[in-house]
């Protein structure tokens, strides 16, 4: 230990003369080792400099992992379709819930891209991106996803009343997540089995009353703070999953 100590000192002291600045400044640490028999938290903050110069956290893309976690569990993702939507396969997720989300004028590409990282871990059938709701065409949005827009079926529709017509075509039950007083929270509703479209709305306006009225049902989130509600992501992140966790324990 003392000579691994002795070596990183002589290293350090070794910088003094350097040209560039920033391996002067740590070459400067290295007179202020006067000794080798100091504690741990002692060293750490003598590495603390050479760490903040020369390493940096991770951000979430540089190191997700995108291929296949789980052996057989993801297919490999398939070309976007001609009409521009990147719709995987069916196959694309090997256990999909009979879920599909609506966003409404969703105006932060990162919450989108939130919403397609939570849809894939969950198995959404489909998120359809409605209005003016970034897609992933937009590189902010699909940075945000980290390529889930590649394993999650996905379209845009012009009019979120059309996407909602679409959904009642289909036999899903229409949920809006908004906060209207006098609707159930998330946890004590009975998601159908039969299927659920989940509506999403705009960051700053919501739900709009008229849509809320073509809407089968309205649930929403307890706020016990200040603020009467959450990030859009967070949100569904959370409804998604008690949706997950109702739907597998009534199996």
């Amino acid at each position: 230990r003392l000579d691994l100590l002795s070596i990183y000192r002589e290293s350090l002291m070794s910088l003094e003369e350097e040209a560039d600045s920033d391996l002067a400044e740590l070459g400067r640490l290295g007179p202020k080792m006067k000794t080798l028999t100091f504690s741990l938290s002692h060293f750490l903050t003598m590495a603390l400099p050479v760490e903040r110069k020369h390493s940096r956290g991770l951000r979430d893309h540089e190191f997700i992992v995108t291929e296949h976690d789980r052996q057989g569990c993801v297919a490999p993702p398939t070309a976007t379709s001609a009409g521009g939507a990147g719709a995987a396969s069916a196959s694309a997720i090997k256990t999909e819930m009979p879920l599909v989300v609506i966003c409404d004028s969703l105006r932060s590409a990162f919450n989108v891209g939130s919403i397609f990282r939570t849809s894939e871990c969950v198995g959404v059938r489909e998120i359809v991106l409605c209005g003016y709701t970034a897609t992933p065409s937009d590189a902010g949005t699909a940075k945000a996803a980290m390529g889930m827009h590649e394993l999650v079926s996905w379209r845009w529709e012009r009019s979120v009343e059309d996407a909602v017509a679409t959904a009642k075509s289909q036999g899903l039950t229409v949920v809006a997540l908004e906060t209207v007083e006098g609707c159930p929270e998330a946890h004590s509703y009975a998601f159908p089995r039969g299927g659920v479209a989940l509506v999403l709305g705009n960051e700053r306006h919501g739900i709009s009353p008229a849509l809320i009225k073509l809407c089968d049902a309205v649930v929403q989130l307890p706020c016990r703070g200040v603020k009467n509600s959450l990030n859009v992501g967070t949100a569904f992140g959370i409804t998604a999953y008690e949706i997950l966790r109702q739907w597998e324990t009534s199996q």
